[in-house]
């Protein structure tokens, strides 16, 4: 089990805890010295205790300073508010950073008893210097972690990252120095938004508002990568490259808006809402990208011997009315209920809408039924379905340049000698695409007990996603490799617990706790006619995750030993298990269940708040692990160097008990690394955790005399965040994800960049 506690200093840490990730303790020879490109050579120094710490030289103290301003003017007709934002965070990679500036204006006033104008604008720029994540090349783990504490990648003594002759100095000739990719290769990018509306609002009568808004959402997001002559990545631009992307997205859209509410009788209430909504999306991708440099250092498009640039872009279109009806009776018995019908641009010449209900009913029984002790209990049900629309273009089968290139991959085949080609999309459209729909059901309670003192709020759903829009593959004998279609169904259902209430409450004393417990379950009910699996995200040989009929979506499928009719491991000749040559169910990398507990402690002026996050279960991939294994570059293969192995099962050839001894480097390097004939199996471990999430100790001035005549309310604010993980997983932290924040595909990790520690100090002031 591990258990990492935070010290302090510094506002954003990274968290380096673990068997892979704590310095010198934990990378490489513990207490040693490895000879570089000799696995097991093992020596040590004088004091007995490895040299350098690359991690804890690498990984800094990041800073975050954020301010906000508002301004707020109100009269009985009129109010403006102005707020402004700024936020400057220097991350735990070095030479990376972030900005935010953030400008809001909010304005209404009324023209006349009947009539009100109003709108809105906001202006966002961000951007700054991103740190290199995860498996490529150019990842700064991937460097960071391989090399021995041995060898100093940043040796003041022998020109820091660099060679006398400006190329850099690497420990493995394949990825890039951590220290050489942050100063030579940055990615920037900086991002302009503006969004905003404005609406008017005319009420004819006292029980009828007639509302029409119109806004929109515009934003540039310009990103720009280096590659420095001499990199490793990308792998084959070792002459340098720079690439500039500039994306830009615009959404026009408006609200029709006629709002109905009046007592229909004198125990029936209701309110009823029409309208419709028209929404316009364009989005637009250029990218230019030119490799092998004239000049090192000079990161212009002009100063690269080959160029390639492309463009795409897409317009979608949607128009939609829609109602929403709510009736109350004598306020214990509400109904309320909806639906919609949209069409959409992005659908063909056969289905070109579709219409979604949904329905609620919700009963105070408490309002029927005196119940001691109990305040307020209600009961709740409801159906709802909404629909999701094909993406653009797929429908029809398009023309394009015949090799598709992101930036990273070669073999352009057009244009060749100054002439250009285009060829059939390796994507066949698809006429007949309908949306797919969710369709969810729920059912709750809600119950208050002692007037709020106690209170329980159960749910449990289940959502049935059908006709689910998926790009699948077909033959490429058909002279396309994939079809979008309307295939399978997934089922997700679970349960949702929050128990809160203020077990202790005096004049100066008051203790508030809440506890929520949720659990979900997901499975691949059906796929395409024939179809049993679909792979989700692979990109290693050994496993990916998939979509399996009866299994959890997103499951992982891949590599596992071999073993008999008892579960045992079956070995061969040379001592190591066999792989099973059919590929099995690795795991599931969502959770059991998920929990948390958060307590508020209030004193007088002073209070304090906690959250206590835990995670049951959840696989999580550990391909980092398995890696540093195979390299010996573990703290269990450093303690394990001079032993000798025998692995627990039977032999192959008699199926007796195992009797062969192997090495250290053969037991790491495949029965527990990637090495050789190995099996995923191997890098599949618990992700459970129990972490303290954050914490939060604040104080309200009491104020008085000339200064509470100028300020209302003065609080001073310590948090942190993270500051607590124990678990048993040997990465940096199980709640980490290869895919990216966007993915609904988790467990994955290798190298990815850790997670951080953050202390927050914070003053608020209102006048």
């Amino acid at each position: 089990m591990k258990y990492s506690q935070g010290v302090g200093g510094g506002a954003l840490k990274a968290d380096k805890s673990g068997s892979i990730g704590a310095g010198s303790a934990r990378l490489g020879v513990v207490n040693g010295v490895a000879t570089p490109n000799s696995w097991g050579a093992v020596t040590q120094d004088t004091l007995g205790r490895a040299p350098y710490d690359n991690m804890g030289e690498f990984f800094q103290t990041g800073y975050t300073y954020n301010n906000n301003i508002s301004i707020t003017n109100t009269s009985e007709n009129s109010s403006v508010r102005l707020s402004l934002g700024r936020m400057n965070q220097t991350g735990v990679v070095p030479n990376t950073d972030f900005k935010r500036t953030t400008v809001r204006l909010t304005a209404d006033t009324r023209l006349s008893k009947k009539v009100m104008v109003g709108g809105t604008v906001n202006y966002i720029n961000s951007g700054g210097t991103r740190p290199q994540n995860g498996s490529n090349l150019s990842g700064v783990m991937l460097g960071l972690l391989r090399a021995p504490n041995s060898y100093r990648l940043n040796d003041p003594d022998n020109g820091g990252y660099k060679n006398p002759d400006g190329t850099q100095r690497s420990y493995m000739t394949i990825y890039d120095n951590p220290w050489w990719t942050v100063n030579e290769n940055p990615f920037r990018d900086d991002v302009n938004r503006m969004l905003g509306n404005v609406n008017l609002t005319y009420d004819p009568i006292d029980w009828m508002s007639v509302t029409y808004r119109i806004g929109t959402d515009v934003w540039t997001d310009e990103r720009k990568q280096i590659f420095a002559v001499g990199s490793w990545a990308p792998d084959n631009a070792p002459g340098g490259e720079v690439s500039q992307n500039i994306l830009r997205y615009q959404e026009v859209y408006s609200d029709f808006l006629v709002t109905l509410k009046k007592d229909l009788t004198k125990s029936i209430k209701g309110t009823l809402l029409l309208g419709n909504n028209m929404n316009h999306r364009y989005s637009q991708d250029l990218y230019s990208r030119g490799r092998d440099l004239g000049v090192p250092g000079n990161y212009n498009l002009n100063n690269a011997a080959n160029l390639y640039s492309s463009e795409a872009h897409s317009i979608v279109r949607t128009y939609a009315h829609f109602f929403d009806l709510n009736l109350s009776y004598e306020n214990y018995l509400f109904l309320g209920m909806s639906g919609r019908r949209e069409v959409g641009s992005t659908f063909g010449p056969n289905n070109n809408s579709f219409f979604y209900p949904s329905a609620n009913l919700s009963l105070v029984f408490t309002e029927l039924v005196k119940i001691p002790t109990l305040s307020f209990g209600k009961i709740r049900v409801a159906y709802a379905q909404a629909g999701v629309i094909p993406p653009a273009y797929a429908t029809r089968t398009y023309f394009t340049r015949s090799t598709y290139t992101d930036g990273f991959t070669g073999g352009l085949s057009f244009p060749y000698g100054g002439i250009n080609g285009y060829g059939y999309s390796s994507r066949i459209g698809n006429p007949n695409l309908r949306p797919e729909k969710n369709t969810g059901r729920e059912i709750g309670l809600d119950l208050r007990f002692f007037e709020g003192r106690l209170n329980i709020d159960a749910t449990y759903f289940n959502q049935l996603s059908t006709d689910l829009l998926v790009d699948r593959p077909i033959a490429g004998s058909s002279g396309f490799n994939s079809s979008f279609e309307n295939l399978g169904e997934m089922e997700n259902r679970g349960l949702e617990l929050l128990v809160s209430g203020t077990p202790i409450e005096t004049k100066d004393f008051t203790w508030e706790v809440s506890v929520n417990f949720s659990r979900i379950r997901s499975e691949v009910k059906k796929l395409a006619p024939g179809v049993d699996e679909i792979s989700l995200e692979s990109g290693f040989a050994s496993m990916g995750s998939y979509a399996i009929v009866g299994q959890p979506y997103g499951v992982f499928y891949g590599t596992k030993w071999q073993r008999n009719s008892a579960g045992q491991l079956v070995i061969g000749a040379n001592g190591l298990p066999l792989v099973d040559p059919v590929r099995g169910n690795l795991g599931n990398p969502y959770p059991d269940w998920f929990g948390g507990i958060r307590n508020t402690f209030t004193y007088k002026n002073v209070s304090l708040s906690f959250l206590i996050d835990i995670r049951k279960g959840g696989t999580v991939w550990n391909g980092t692990w398995a890696r540093l294994n195979n390299i010996g570059q573990t703290e269990e293969s450093a303690e394990g160097r001079e032993k000798a192995y025998v692995i627990e099962g039977v032999k192959a050839s008699d199926g007796t008990p195992n009797d062969i001894v192997i090495s250290s480097y053969n037991y790491f390097r495949t029965f527990k690394g990637d090495g050789g004939n190995a099996a995923a199996e191997n890098s599949m471990q618990d992700g459970g955790w129990v972490r303290l999430r954050d914490i939060g100790l604040n104080y309200k001035f009491n104020l008085n005399g000339v200064v509470a005549r100028y300020v209302k309310n003065l609080e001073l604010g310590v948090a942190g965040r993270n500051l607590i993980l124990i678990t048993d997983y040997t990465g940096v932290d199980p709640e980490t994800s290869l895919t990216g924040a966007g993915s609904n595909i988790g467990g994955w990790d290798y190298f990815n960049n850790p997670g951080t520690k953050s202390y927050t100090f914070s003053l608020k002031a209102s006048f």
